[in-house]
């Protein structure tokens, strides 16, 4: 019984702390239009190369170059 006690005053806090932050989230996110234009590809003459991961080597033979524009999200919403 006192471990039921013990977590609804827990969640109570933690529904008092969440109330009282609820309007600390972060203004309107500024982001660039481009985020919504479709990737470019574009075939390449790029040589192929070799690499290691995790002790497996792979030959890598590029075909294509790409030209994203992406934006980096975050969980951290506050300075």
């Amino acid at each position: 019984m006192k471990v039921n006690n013990l977590v609804i005053a827990i969640s109570f806090v933690v529904l008092a702390v969440s109330f009282w932050n609820r309007n600390s989230l972060p203004g309107k996110v500024e982001y660039v239009a481009e985020i919504a234009q479709e990737p470019k590809q574009l075939g390449t003459s790029e040589r192929p190369f070799d690499a290691v991961f995790k002790d497996v080597s792979y030959r890598v033979e590029p075909e294509y170059a790409y030209d994203i524009t992406g934006m980096i999200v975050s969980y951290r919403h506050h300075d």
